[in-house]
């Protein structure tokens, strides 16, 4: 093999494995969004609650549950079992207009009884936590 042959094989070599290289990033990220978009995000949270807490309706509780595949946000809990409307996207900042159904003036959600000062698909859980979200 001359020294030209031997130059183009190593260029193609080198084409491959970068164009592999793409192709799988481009996978993981695509095949799991919230671990590349938020870093701080557990792999998975265990014994969380949820209670909805509606003006007029009876609330709704979820004990003792567990979240996984990096899908461990106030968001995810609440997307889990509830019907979700809202405006924006895991990209940029999510706002919930209506919970099952019920719009109201708005919601805010709390965890351990404090109102965190970020979004709910930015604050990433903990085991233990308790989300309540509250129809304003």
């Amino acid at each position: 093999m001359n020294k030209k042959s031997l130059k183009y094989l190593i260029i193609i070599i080198l084409a491959i494995v970068s164009f592999s290289t793409l192709i799988i990033v481009n996978y993981l990220v695509t095949n799991n969004p919230s671990a590349t978009q938020n870093p701080g995000l557990k792999e998975e949270v265990n014994g969380i609650s949820l209670r909805i807490d509606f003006k007029t309706n009876e609330d709704l509780n979820w004990f003792d549950f567990s979240l996984k595949n990096h899908e461990t946000t106030v968001f995810h809990a609440l997307d889990l079992w509830c019907d979700v409307i809202y405006k924006g996207s895991i990209n940029t900042v999510i706002y919930v207009e209506a919970i099952n159904g019920v719009y109201g003036n708005g919601w805010v959600f709390s965890v351990n009884g404090s109102q965190p000062p970020v979004a709910s698909d930015d604050y990433a859980l903990n085991d233990n936590d308790f989300i309540v979200w509250k129809e304003l």
